[in-house]
């Protein structure tokens, strides 16, 4: 990258010089094929120069370009495995909340609006009910997400091991 900017500038100061000073090269008697000559050569060396800076970012962009997708495809990878762990963790936290037929046992009219912020959640709800009493709960623990889906179980469970064991 330094060779070719090194170049380009080299190139553009030697034709600003030429246009404003005296030339660098004299050439006696320079006839008007001799300046078309060197105009011509001072387009192609141009040319050419223009044309390696191409290749040269053209090459740099198509693996910045591989690269990119490949963290793409990293990060979408990853994305479905945590999205899929979080989906299962779900599961089991459903799994622990009362369903809908146990809690119309319990109560003859309720309502239910139950909506994690995020696939899991640190909310939950819990009933229970033996032949003296009816025991209805519901919770809010510390954080959202996973942290708070452990807590939610961790809570659903001492309930249980209070309430129906002890």
């Amino acid at each position: 990258r330094t060779f070719i900017a090194l170049c380009i500038v080299s190139f553009f100061s030697v034709v600003i010089w030429s246009h404003f000073y005296d030339r660098l090269i004299y050439i006696p008697q320079q006839t008007e094929s001799a300046e078309a000559i060197m105009g011509n050569v001072n387009l192609l060396l141009l040319f050419l120069i223009i044309s390696l800076f191409i290749l040269f970012f053209k090459g740099e962009m198509i693996a910045g370009q591989k690269r990119i997708l490949e963290q793409k495809n990293l990060i979408e990878e990853k994305n479905k495995d945590i999205t899929d762990s979080l989906l299962y963790a779900q599961r089991i936290q459903n799994a622990m909340l009362p369903s809908a037929s146990s809690l119309e046992s319990i109560f003859s009219d309720y309502f239910l609006f139950f909506k994690p912020k995020d696939i899991v959640s640190g909310d939950f709800y819990w009933a229970f009910e033996n032949e003296r009493y009816q025991f209805v709960a519901v919770g809010d623990c510390t954080g959202h997400g996973v942290p708070g889906c452990m807590m939610s179980v961790l809570g659903i469970n001492l309930l249980i091991e209070i309430v129906e064991n002890k």
